[in-house]
Formats: structure tokens, C-alpha cells, sequence
């Protein structure tokens, strides 16, 4: 190719690029702009969004601060030695007094090693420890339903409110049901011996 052809090829192509030019800015004076284009409806759109993320950043927030706000309510205020007793008093467990069943209970627990602070009870739900403070020089306050036996086979049901809420479900569901009482009878009927029934 010569000179001239690249120079037609070239003023072709910018009388081209000169004509789209123009098309576009004819097709933007004759069509209305497009909604999202108008600088007041992006603003309001951009401020939907924001307002939204910020509604759902705020709610998750809320939550988190409402969960850690229970634990450390939970923590600061264990369940007290008198819901203890008397929870435990109204279904059969009483606090151990016998000093050998304690040593050996306690010898058996491996709570001494494990978990600081939770609530211990033995798999036959014969035998509970409790980490109270005032428990004198034991670390557990011990109660048990059958007090000869010493416990055996400790599993850790929890901490705080919620190890008192294990405790307190896994002796309802060991302890069977009181049997039902007997269905008031009917009372008996007078039949006439004159009245014919048919």
C-alpha cells in the first residue's frame, strides 16, 4: 500500500468515529435519561442500601451483645446453695454427710483435673457436685439419692444456669413417672326393675 491508501484508510476512519460521536450525542438530547443516570436517584439508592446494611450490621450487633451480655450475667450470678437444696430436696437428693462416700466419690471425679467450675453428676444420676463457694475445705458440695453407694462414672453436665437446667432435665428423665392414678369410677346407675329397656 502507498501513502494514499493509508491516508484515505485513516480520514474513513475518523469520519467514522466523528459520525458515532455525534449519533451518541443526538440519541442522549432526543432519549430521556435512564433512571439509575439521574445523580439524585443514585443517591437515594445508594442511601436504601447503606440504610439496609446498616439495619442488618445493627440487628447481628444486637444479638451479640445480647448473648454475651446472658453469659456474663449468667456467670456473675451462679445458681445460689438455697436453689440448690431445694431443688434437689423436692426430688429426693439430700447433701452427703458420711465422710468416706464423700473421699471416695471425690477420688473417683475427674473434675479435679477437668473443666473449672462445672457441675458434675454421676451416669446412674445417683450422685451430684456442685462448685459452691463456702463449700469449707472440699471443692464440691456434694448431694446424692443413695448415699451408701459412692459415685461412679462422673460426667460434666455444664456450668451456671445451664449446668443447673442439665442437671435438673437429666434427673426428671431418669426418675420414672409416678404411676397414674386410677380413673374415678362411674357411679352405678338405679335401674327400676319395672322399667322395660329395649
Amino acid at each position: 500500500m502507498d501513502l494514499a491508501d493509508r491516508l484515505r484508510v485513516f480520514e474513513a476512519f475518523n469520519r467514522l468515529q466523528r459520525r458515532v460521536r455525534a449519533l451518541q450525542e443526538q440519541a442522549r438530547k432526543r432519549l430521556p435519561k435512564p433512571l439509575s443516570a439521574h445523580p439524585l436517584t443514585r443517591s437515594r439508592i445508594r442511601g436504601a442500601i447503606f440504610l439496609l446494611v446498616s439495619l442488618w450490621l445493627g440487628s447481628i450487633a444486637y444479638s451479640i451483645a445480647e448473648t454475651e451480655a446472658m453469659h456474663a450475667w449468667e456467670k456473675a450470678h451462679p445458681p445460689s446453695r438455697a436453689a440448690w437444696e431445694h431443688s434437689l430436696g423436692t426430688r429426693g437428693y439430700q447433701e452427703a454427710k458420711d465422710a468416706r462416700a464423700i473421699h471416695k466419690s471425690l477420688v473417683s471425679m475427674p473434675a479435679l483435673v477437668d473443666e473449672a467450675g462445672a457441675i458434675w453428676m454421676t451416669s446412674t444420676g445417683s450422685w451430684i457436685a456442685i462448685p459452691l463457694a463456702g463449700s469449707g475445705n472440699l471443692p464440691f458440695r456434694l448431694f446424692c439419692r443413695e448415699c451408701s453407694h459412692p459415685g461412679e462414672a462422673w460426667e460434666p453436665r455444664g456450668r451456671g444456669w445451664r449446668g443447673f437446667e442439665n442437671v435438673l432435665a437429666a434427673i426428671d428423665s431418669l426418675t420414672p413417672p409416678p404411676p397414674a392414678a386410677p380413673a374415678p369410677r362411674k357411679p352405678r346407675e338405679i335401674i327400676d326393675p319395672r322399667e322395660i329397656r329395649y
